[in-house]
């Protein structure tokens, strides 16, 4: 038994003691009482017959009742469900007077004396009992708030101290994050940060390369959209107190006992800048910064094969720069570099940004006009033609280039385009060079096809 259970217990059998003593008394004063009346009763008959003076007369242990005409000692029997009265008239003569109590009017009195007994004991006991199980309740429930309290802070301590940004949302709204997470968007508590952002997806930062709240289709959570996708496209990007952008792995993880949703966000940008530096030297030329010849080569694989499904008109120009060896010759590679990248920048800046211009080897570029037809194809390379020769580099003279011109079409391949616009540059260079020209207007629909069919 627990030490303030067994005090408890000890209380309640000081209460009951109480209770019986306080009973036993108003009892005892009952039945002195119903004695008294009764014997009263006897002696007046006595007192009928034979004249005396009452002197004093005593009912058990001591115990005194005061008469009106004296008194005389009294003996009192406690038996046979009543009791049995002596009372002593003259010692010295033997004259006494012996009378039964009734019984019924005794065994009432002693009815009352034990329900009362019985039901205030009842009564304190479950009192006793329910405040005995209330403070245990009670202390029960203290220890495990304290266990609870202790564990939260634990676990905090332990969120606080990691790397990641940790966040635990309901589903809608953010209920608590880490203090990473407050650190990095410069919040002193997460109530500070809900009021102005209900939810962590609203900081993400749209944009083509990375995952945002727009991508998610309507009506569904932005959570449960993103676990759907390859790892690789769950990645988002936020920007901090600094103003400072960052790249984060998203990890999304349901609390099944709160019914709440873990957001994990792994700081991926090393990883991520190193991962898109790695895929722009795999694709572009480190000379002149434009897409090289391996992403022209997917890129022309991948349009010649949905040509005639998709239905749009793209047009294709080849182009090189004129005697670009006696350029190098004379005034050294370094310059040929120069001269490379000036072209590169120039005619970037006259293209669109759908169009795909790459360099194709040495001195050769290539440019897909995508949804252009031929016609507009051929504009555009006697506009580029134009501006590059009124284009003027410092230390060298004027600087032109011959361009070939052609279009996709169904059923094409990167072979047959190939040797229809290099067929046209080489063209544009045999008639003077600085100059445009289009296949499909050198040729005749059966030379077309006869180069075709050598390809």
């Amino acid at each position: 038994m627990l030490k303030k259970e067994r005090y408890f217990f000890i209380g309640f059998v000081v209460l009951e003691l109480l209770l019986y003593a306080l009973l036993s008394y108003d009892r005892e004063r009952r039945v002195d009482l119903y004695l008294k009346s009764l014997t009263a009763t006897v002696l007046d008959e006595y007192n009928s017959l034979k004249s005396m003076q009452i002197r004093e007369y005593k009912i058990t242990k001591s115990k005194k009742i005061n008469s009106e005409s004296g008194s005389h000692s009294t003996y009192v029997d406690d038996r046979d469900g009543g009791y049995i009265v002596t009372y002593i008239v003259d010692k010295e003569r033997g004259e006494f007077i012996t009378f039964r109590s009734g019984a019924e009017a005794i065994w009432q009195i002693d009815r009352d004396f034990w329900l009362i007994l019985l039901f205030s004991s009842i009564g304190l006991f479950l009192l006793l009992g329910h405040i005995i199980r209330t403070k245990s309740f009670n202390e029960k429930l203290n220890r495990e708030n304290r266990k609870l309290f202790m564990s939260n802070r634990y676990l905090k301590s332990i969120l606080d101290l990691q790397e990641q940004l940790i966040i635990l949302t309901d589903g809608d709204k953010i209920i608590d994050a880490n203090k990473k997470v407050l650190d990095f968007f410069g919040y002193s508590s997460v109530e500070e940060m809900v009021k102005k952002h209900r939810c962590i997806c609203e900081l993400f930062i749209k944009h083509s390369d990375f995952f945002h709240k727009d991508l998610v289709p309507k009506g569904e959570k932005w959570y449960e959209y993103i676990q759907k996708l390859p790892p690789e496209k769950r990645v988002i990007n936020m920007i901090n107190k600094d103003m400072d952008s960052r790249a984060f792995q998203v990890s999304v993880n349901k609390d099944t006992q709160s019914e709440g949703v873990i957001i994990t966000l792994f700081d991926v940008t090393e990883i991520y800048l190193q991962k898109r530096l790695l895929e722009f030297k795999a694709k572009h030329d480190p000379l002149t910064g434009i897409y090289n010849r391996q992403k022209l080569d997917e890129v022309l694989e991948n349009m010649c094969k949905f040509a005639g499904s998709r239905k749009e008109n793209s047009g294709v120009i080849m182009f090189d720069i004129d005697h670009f060896k006696k350029v190098n010759d004379s005034y050294g590679h370094d310059v040929g570099d120069r001269v490379l990248k000036f072209v590169a920048s120039k005619v970037s800046s006259l293209i669109r940004e759908e169009d795909i211009f790459g360099r194709w080897g040495g001195e050769e570029f290539l440019i897909i006009l995508r949804y252009a037809s031929l016609e507009d194809s051929y504009k555009k390379a006697q506009i580029l033609c134009e501006k590059i020769a009124e284009a003027k580099m410092e230390g060298i003279p004027q600087v032109t280039i011959s361009l070939g011109v052609t279009k996709i079409y169904k059923d094409d391949t990167p072979q047959k385009l190939f040797k229809r616009v290099d067929l046209a540059l080489y063209e544009a260079k045999r008639a003077g060079r600085n100059r445009a020209v289009l296949y499909d207007e050198m040729a005749t629909e059966s030379q077309m096809h006869a180069e075709l069919l050598k390809a």
